[in-house]
């Protein structure tokens, strides 16, 4: 029972990390106009969008640890073993978003902190946390359902590959 409850709770710290790191990266490209005059506020933006995706990668890992054990039937955390997050990760839906959500999280923070201008990394920054935020959808009620009504629910993945 308690697992459940840490369950709900990182899903949730989650959805509002990403749902935070994407406003604030969209925040930064549309309210702040970005021209010559505010790159200091924008590169403050910045540090926030990239602190988010850290704390979004942190907090996915222990997702994945707490589904590894719901999962597998484990007792505790010391019995999972590298295998059981293999097949996770590699051969379910939820495994999959959990990848593409780490590789855009990653991606995330890596752009963030580049020296490109600081437009192209609050606008592609935008991108990643937007696709970051859209694995949720396939991790959740829509990775539930089969066949037509999961292909509905979980759009760009079909047959267990991405499209």
């Amino acid at each position: 029972m308690a697992d459940e409850w840490i369950n709900i709770a990182l899903r949730f710290a989650v959805y509002m990390d990403l749902g935070t790191t994407f406003g604030v990266s969209l925040f930064g490209v549309y309210a702040l106009r970005l021209d010559s005059r505010s790159p200091p506020i924008a590169q403050r933006y910045a540090r926030v969008v990239a602190a988010g995706a850290l704390v979004g990668i942190m907090l996915s890992i222990g997702a994945m640890a707490v589904l590894a054990k719901a999962m597998s039937g484990a007792d505790s955390y010391g019995e999972l073993n590298s295998n059981t997050f293999e097949m996770i990760i590699s051969e379910t839906a939820v495994g999959i978003a959990w990848s593409v959500r780490l590789l855009a999280l990653a991606a995330c923070v890596g752009l963030a902190m580049s020296k490109l201008r600081i437009v192209y990394r609050l606008i592609g920054s935008a991108a990643l946390s937007a696709l970051a935020l859209a694995t949720m959808a396939w991790s959740g009620h829509g990775a539930m359902s089969e066949g037509a009504q999961g292909y509905v629910k979980r759009p760009g993945f079909r047959g267990g590959q991405l499209v």
